[in-house]
């Protein structure tokens, strides 16, 4: 598992590396972007739930609730520095916060309001459409506790 001391240099930056948990957390994390974009069809529905639940497997949200105090402190953690790494990233990015193909950019509040929006559709909203939110439920709290340690 990632620890703070670990994943932050010693300036107290972020990182500007993933590591390979976070890495697999980003590549299932951009899956559920794209599936997110949609609405839950009413053909399909069982197929898109079992893509989550593998998805809600790679974050290990599976087995988090068997987990001890001290491994989900640890697994929460992890999934904290993973939203402050990808929020920072789209925070600073040009092309995430651009409108009209890139020629004009976005204010920061707007696009605060977007990556919170972001986070609230996938751990939150998009769940709950397929009968999982109980199962996003810790995700969703990490992803808010790094939301508002990025927009302070």
């Amino acid at each position: 598992m990632i620890t703070n001391q670990a994943n932050k240099n010693q300036n107290g930056a972020l990182p500007t590396s993933l590591t390979e948990t976070q890495n697999s957390y980003l590549n299932a994390w951009l899956l559920m972007k794209v599936s997110a974009e949609n609405s839950v069809p009413f053909f399909g529905k069982r197929r898109l739930k079992k893509e989550w639940e593998g998805y809600a497997k790679t974050f290990g949200l599976i087995d988090y609730a068997s987990f001890s105090e001290e491994k989900k402190a640890t697994q929460r953690t992890s999934w904290v520095e993973f939203f402050q790494f990808y929020g920072n990233l789209c925070l600073t990015d040009a092309t995430y916060g651009s409108m009209l193909f890139g020629l004009i950019k976005a204010k920061d509040a707007s696009v605060k309001e977007k990556l919170g929006y972001e986070f609230d559709r996938i751990c939150s909203i998009f769940p709950k459409e397929l009968g999982l939110k109980e199962l996003y439920a810790p995700l969703q709290e990490a992803s808010e506790e790094a939301y508002y340690s990025l927009v302070k």
